[in-house]
């Protein structure tokens, strides 16, 4: 999943997104942050974890990357299933819990600059860090799920500084004038 520790890569931001980040999602976690993903029938997890994964696969589209999106699973074996584009949702197996199947991905991404939890669990945000990875928490990442992204503006550049300056012939004038002074002024000061 991660690229080797030590890996050169820009800061989360640096650009828009240049570089792929991946998420590791604690699916029930985000999903009970996000009550609007719940349809009426608050059963119907199946539903959620529809809604969740294309909430997450519109993020996807948005920044890039990938999501690895966690869930407990009682069936007999663990399920991986890509059901949208950049989004692989992931079954436990018991005995294992959808946070031993985090824990594990988050150990082998131990050191990337790529990789951030996403959960509220403080025992999986305490593991992702002593790993030293990123975290957000389930409810900060719901508010990132519905802010629109900012678009990217141009940087302001004094007209000073712009490379692409173009002087007006007002000024093209004034400059010549100057540097006329200047030169005369520097003849006059050789024949004293």
């Amino acid at each position: 999943m991660a690229p080797p520790a030590g890996s050169e890569l820009p800061e989360p931001n640096a650009t828009r997104r240049s570089w792929r980040e991946e998420l590791v999602v604690d699916g029930y976690n985000v999903a009970h942050a996000a009550p609007h993903l719940w349809p009426g029938d608050r059963d119907d997890l199946e539903g959620v974890r529809r809604a969740l994964a294309e909430v997450l696969a519109a993020w996807v589209q948005r920044h890039g990357g990938s999501v690895m999106l966690v869930f407990d699973g009682a069936l007999g074996t663990a399920r991986r299933l890509t059901r949208t584009a950049g989004v692989e949702v992931v079954f436990s197996r018991p005995p294992d819990k959808a946070d031993d199947l985090i824990k594990r991905e988050l150990q082998l991404a131990h050191g990337s600059r790529r990789v951030r939890l996403v959960s509220s669990d403080r025992e999986l945000q305490r593991w992702a860090q002593r790993h030293r990875l990123r975290v957000t928490g389930a409810v900060e990442f719901v508010d990132e799920l519905e802010t629109p992204p900012r678009p990217v503006r141009a940087p302001v550049v004094p007209r000073e500084l712009d490379p692409n300056l173009a002087l007006a012939a007002g000024e093209v004038d004034e400059w010549a004038r100057l540097f006329a002074e200047a030169a005369a002024k520097k003849k006059g000061h050789r024949g004293v």
